[in-house]
């Protein structure tokens, strides 16, 4: 992997800076309460993404390359994580945010465990740039380290950026309309990688 780092890197990029369900979820969820309350949720997206990738280096992810009842009932437990979290956060923008429940770092944990479209980048980039002559445990090692370090970063950027959107929006009904529609866009991204994605 090490002749194909650069393309990887590239690869990783592209696909972690996108709008998915991950990074959508943390602009939501920074726009309704500042990056500070989230970064628990966020450090449990990186763990598990971090175990995502180990176990798609390890080679389990090829279970999820056939497709097949797995990857749909997968798809299915992602879509009802994802709602989930939709609706914990517009009742939290809802009702008084104080006494509401913050994100966890439990419930940041299965964001990317649970979503196909995280296992099939991962299978996707390490089947692609994996190359059988050079060191397996050094390969892993890049693939794992990239992807964590790109794709965290990335969710952090949107983050800030929803943060950002707070500012802008200040608190009111402008913010409430916002935090709904992005709760409504991670579901819509969702559903659309479940159903019309491929």
């Amino acid at each position: 992997m090490q002749a194909n780092l650069i393309p990887f890197v590239l690869f990783v990029f592209a696909m972690s800076v996108t709008p998915g369900p991950g990074n959508l979820t943390h602009m939501a969820l920074c726009s309704a309460n500042g990056v500070r309350d989230v970064l628990g949720f966020w450090f449990g997206v990186v763990c598990g993404l971090f175990c995502l990738c180990m176990v798609v280096g390890m080679g389990l992810g090829g279970l999820l390359a056939e497709g097949g009842a797995t990857v749909r009932a997968l798809q299915y437990v992602a879509l009802l994580y994802v709602v989930y979290l939709a609706s914990k956060l517009v009742r939290m923008q809802l009702l008084d945010v104080a006494a509401q429940k913050k994100f966890s770092f439990v419930e940041g944990v299965p964001l990317h465990l649970v979503n196909p479209k995280a296992w099939a980048m991962a299978a996707v980039a390490y089947t692609q740039f994996y190359i059988p002559t050079e060191s397996f445990s050094v390969q892993l090692l890049i693939f794992i380290s990239v992807q964590v370090v790109l794709l965290g970063s990335a969710h952090l950027l949107w983050g800030v950026a929803g943060s950002s959107m707070h500012r802008v929006l200040g608190v009111g009904n402008r913010l409430r309309v916002f935090t709904v529609c992005s709760a409504l866009l991670m579901v819509g991204a969702t559903c659309y990688s479940m159903f019309l994605g491929g």
